[in-house]
């Protein structure tokens, strides 16, 4: 009996704890693009601010023309034939304005939107051919070249994030639209992911 009663109030005490703590920090993992984790800081009036960082996916983007962009290799003597991605660091940081949803039975339900910055730092290996005369295109050879390249940009981020009231957690989905400035201004990527936070 007072083994269940220890229980009881230890169960309790962590209810009243998480409630008293519920949407103020909030930490997990976001799975897509990017690969990593989420960091949450919840405010008064649906205002919350969050850190994104971990491995993107670059899904689209054009790793042939980000060759030729490096002044090193847009002569007529360089010619790209393969690469691969040794790594892709991406840190986002967003304002948001979250909003319940009223209508219909989707309580805890919230949808949110906002906007931010992103940093994306690449290191890739290229392939390529390198020829002696850019204008005959003989006396060739083949080499390889570990190239880094750091992009800042601007994105609005929107999603649905789901809370249970009686457990610190939630789990959410959201869209990126993301906007180079520096290095190739107004290139367009969208990204996106699912993932699940701990409030704490």
């Amino acid at each position: 009996m007072k083994k269940y009663l220890l229980a009881c109030i230890i169960w309790s005490l962590a209810n009243t704890l998480a409630c008293a703590q519920y949407k103020n920090w909030g930490a997990g993992l976001h799975v897509g693009d990017p690969l990593g984790m989420s960091v949450k800081k919840y405010f008064d009036r649906g205002i919350a601010l969050e850190a994104v960082i971990g491995r993107t996916a670059i899904w689209g983007y054009d790793y042939q023309k980000a060759f030729y962009r490096n002044e090193s290799y847009n002569s007529g003597q360089y010619q790209y034939r393969q690469h691969l991605l040794h790594s892709a660091l991406s840190f986002q940081l967003h304002y948001i304005q979250q909003k319940p949803i009223t209508k219909g039975n989707f309580k805890g339900m919230e949808w949110y939107w906002g906007g931010g910055g992103q940093l994306r730092a690449l290191s890739v290996d290229y392939e390529y051919r390198y020829y002696e005369n850019a204008q005959n295109k003989e006396n060739s050879k083949v080499q390889d070249s570990r190239l880094s390249n750091i992009a800042i940009g601007v994105d609005g981020v929107a999603g649905l994030e789901y809370s249970w009231r009686e457990l610190p957690f939630s789990v959410f989905a959201d869209l990126t639209l993301f906007v180079e400035v520096i290095d190739a201004p107004f290139l367009f990527y969208i990204q996106g992911g699912i993932g699940g936070r701990y409030y704490f």
